[in-house]
């Protein structure tokens, strides 16, 4: 794709290679291998496309959540973020980005509801800001800076100077290293939701909107993942 309009017309057909592979046989766990490549290839492309060339040494795309695990089949939310080399504070960061999330509308990722996207001036920053902020998750533990710093464990980086984000993954390990202690606070977060499990191990639903059904993000998936991020951090 040599224009954001090819770009998004060949996005558009990922979901049709999909449902091809699955009538075909194909593990689910190898479609999600490959959803993963593609939809890395494609912000890249993106990245390459809308993020002005003057910037691309100086910052780092990062993509959070499932899409940072790798594990999408269909799609999901947005979930992308920018790191700024310190020192370097470009103009029309608002219109850049915003072209960016709207070239992301338009080839059919919903956005994030918790708002965890490069408009977000959270997840739009220079290195030495987000440093700060890790800080304030250990010197200052709380709830929604657990929340932030589990998203943050999940990123990787597709595009620009990935030596970025490795810098910060490297500060992230070393303040653990410091404050092993707060792992346990980390980890309790996987009792945020209610177990689906009544008694007799019989599923449950105590939602009278969602009668018989379950949540299996939450109630299920969410301790598994979160319980795996805890001892990787560990």
């Amino acid at each position: 794709a040599q224009t954001l309009e090819a770009l998004i017309l060949a996005s558009s057909r990922v979901e049709v290679m999909i449902d091809a592979l699955y009538a075909k046989g194909v593990k689910s766990r190898y479609i999600a291998k490959l959803v993963s490549e593609m939809n890395k290839k494609m912000y890249l492309k993106l990245f390459t496309m809308i993020i002005p060339a003057s910037w691309h040494n100086h910052c780092a795309l990062m993509l959070l959540g499932s899409e940072g695990r790798g594990e999408q089949i269909l799609r999901t939310d947005q979930d992308n973020a920018l790191i700024f080399e310190e020192g370097f504070d470009p103009d029309e960061v608002t219109e850049v980005t915003q072209k960016f999330i709207e070239a992301l509308d338009k080839i059919g990722f919903p956005r994030c509801e918790g708002n965890v996207m490069m408009i977000n001036p959270k997840w739009c920053k220079s290195i030495g800001a987000y440093k700060k902020e890790m800080d304030t998750w250990f010197d200052k533990p709380s709830m929604d800076g657990f929340m932030d710093m589990a998203i943050f464990v999940d990123s990787i980086a597709v595009g620009g100077d990935e030596q970025l984000h490795r810098e910060l993954m490297v500060y992230l390990g070393q303040k653990v290293q410091e404050n092993k202690q707060i792992l346990t606070y980390f980890a309790k977060a996987v009792e945020n939701f209610e177990s689906p499990l009544g008694l007799f191990s019989q599923f449950v639903s105590h939602d009278k909107a969602h009668k018989n059904e379950i949540d299996i993000k939450k109630s299920a998936l969410f301790a598994l993942v979160h319980g795996v991020r805890a001892l990787a951090l560990e």
